[in-house]
């Protein structure tokens, strides 16, 4: 290693002690865009369990407080039993006009 090396930034963000990749804050972000416009963004995939969408929900829910897109109040987590399994969503309990 010599100081004429090239460097370059990592593509992963650090926060609270972790780091959080690329596709992991695109998907943040297009969810954050959907939370904005239209106030819920859920799963389209039915789970067979009730827990696996609940984490589903909490896992966006911790990922868009942890990139500082959302606070926590802000947001709701919901599962609902369909046919053939459950859906997950999320839903935007702030201030309207915060978006």
């Amino acid at each position: 290693m010599s100081a004429s090396d090239p460097v370059l930034p990592a593509d992963a963000v650090y926060v609270r002690q972790r780091y959080i990749g690329q596709r992991k804050r695109d998907y943040a972000a297009e969810c954050d865009g959907i939370l904005a416009s239209h106030g819920l963004v859920r799963g389209e995939e039915l789970l067979p369990e009730r827990h696996h969408a609940r984490w589903r929900a909490q896992y966006l829910i911790h990922l868009l407080v942890a990139l500082g897109l959302r606070q926590r109040w802000e947001l709701a987590e919901h599962t609902e039993r369909q046919p053939g399994g459950w859906q997950w969503s999320v839903e935007y309990r702030g201030r309207h006009g915060d978006g």
